[in-house]
């Protein structure tokens, strides 16, 4: 049976070229135009584009689009798998020469003009290679390449019978000292960042004699190995506040001499070590988590391929939050409202929405918000159950604070896609509002239960429950 439709997300070709930007689009339509001899295949990428051939937005009508790419023909399914097949391996040359020139061009007319003698035009490419590697970062890359020009040069001298007095190959050794300590000390980083979820069962070799020689050695000098150094440490000693005030040093100092990737891999490690100081109680670290995602955001790493992720979105937006700094997260939340995937930015914003008018005490909005919106994602509809529970718990609505432990319970329990340890923050984080709520007049209980959360791993928010208890501490004192 041949189907009569095209499911464009299905299709490798729209894909791919859906993935690139509308300049390499462009680009990609005058490289076929100009290499392909086949017109009915330009004629059918033209018609592709034609939007009167889309049943809906993601489906194209076969028939249709080969009626107006043949229009006497007979209709052929064959013949439109076979000009897909085609536009995909146009589409791979494209992307391969592109990316070529890109990365090796260089090296491409270096390994060219030596086949072919012409020394002159070797020194040339070289000579060129090395400008243009001077306005790039200092990464593995820049630094691979660094090395294949000096052995280049070394192989040069040595046809025209210069003899290597030592210094290139000097240069060789020392750049391959940086390449391999930097990506060294690179991957030590990022094993001690995530040793809280791989077992590191394996020593790092030769590790200890890399930090000993980046300390005594003029590496230091390399942005990347003196970044990766100062983390390494701030990772493995008890100079927490120092080595990260200095990570953040480096970083803002080298921000144009560090490839973006590198920066935002970093920033990563660095969240995540805030984190961890934040869940063994080190409360500065709040603070500090907000100017590393601040940092971010100005050196525009944030958003990556016109994306943020969702959840970034969320703890950029819940950290501002618990600093008081809702005006800030207010208007993040809406610059970056456009840059969330398409399919979740509803849920994302009103979520965040929601959560902004309960933190500022519009609790009449949250709620109106809450129960007009069907979240379709799992985690936000556990978000919103947690803000009503809350909200409802500082209202002292008795009644409507019960009936929701009860249904937010219930719906815990029914929820297949759930597992236990997904359930459990949410259950123990019922379990102690519902103590709070109903020992206020109790100082003795409070202290106990305080003591109680204070030992728990597994609960959703924490931070507020604890709150409630000073809160209402204060409250009686006054």
């Amino acid at each position: 049976m041949i189907l009569l439709k095209i499911d464009i997300r299905k299709n490798k070709f729209f894909r791919i070229f859906s993935a690139l930007s509308k300049s390499k689009q462009q680009q990609f339509t005058i490289f076929l135009e100009n290499y392909s001899e086949n017109d009915a295949l330009i004629k059918f990428f033209i018609a592709l584009e034609d939007k009167t051939l889309y049943i809906d937005e993601f489906t194209i009508d076969k028939l249709l689009i080969f009626t107006k790419t043949s229009p006497k023909a007979i209709f052929d399914d064959g013949i439109i798998r076979q000009y897909f097949f085609e536009l995909n391996q146009y589409l791979e040359k494209f992307l391969l020469i592109e990316f070529n020139q890109r990365q090796f061009q260089f090296y491409s007319f270096v390994e060219i003009f030596y086949e072919l003698g012409l020394e002159k035009e070797i020194q040339n490419n070289l000579n060129d290679w090395n400008k243009t590697l001077e306005n790039t970062p200092k990464d593995h890359q820049n630094q691979f390449q660094r090395y294949n020009i000096l052995q280049f040069t070394n192989e040069l001298n040595t046809k025209k019978g210069k003899r290597d007095d030592g210094s290139i190959s000097q240069q060789m050794m020392d750049t391959l000292d940086e390449l391999y300590f930097s990506q060294k000390l690179r991957l030590a980083c990022i094993i001690l960042n995530n040793k809280n979820i791989w077992e590191q069962k394996k020593e790092i070799i030769l590790l200890n004699e890399i930090i000993f020689n980046v300390s005594k050695l003029s590496l230091i000098e390399n942005p990347y190995i003196e970044l990766y150094y100062i983390v390494y440490q701030l990772l493995t000693t008890e100079k927490s506040n120092e080595l990260f005030q200095k990570s953040e040093e480096i970083i803002l100092k080298n921000k144009d001499k560090i490839d973006r990737k590198s920066l935002r891999e970093i920033f990563i490690i660095l969240q995540n070590y805030c984190i961890r100081r934040l869940k063994e109680g080190v409360i500065s670290y709040e603070r500090k988590l907000f100017d590393i995602y601040k940092n971010q955001i100005e050196l525009n790493l944030i958003v990556d391929k016109k994306i943020i992720s969702p959840w970034t979105y969320k703890n950029i937006i819940t950290i501002s939050f618990r600093l008081n700094e809702f005006e800030w997260a207010k208007d993040f939340m809406t610059s970056y409202k456009g840059f969330l995937p398409e399919g979740e930015r509803e849920n994302a914003f009103n979520y965040n929405l929601a959560n902004y008018y309960f933190r500022t005490g519009k609790y009449d909005n949250s709620m109106r918000l809450l129960h007009q919106l069907e979240f379709t994602d799992l985690f936000y509809k556990l978000g919103s159950k947690l803000i009503l529970l809350k909200i409802y718990f500082e209202l002292n609505e008795e009644e409507a604070f019960e009936n929701h432990c009860t249904s937010f319970k219930n719906f815990l329990q029914r929820e297949k896609k759930l597992n236990i340890e997904q359930r459990k923050p949410y259950l123990n984080q019922i379990k102690f509002s519902n103590l709070i709520f109903t020992n206020k007049h109790h100082r003795r209980n409070l202290n106990l239960i305080k003591e109680k959360i204070k030992s728990s791993s597994k609960l959703a928010d924490i931070h507020w429950l604890l709150e409630q208890i000073d809160l209402n501490e204060k409250n009686k004192r006054n």
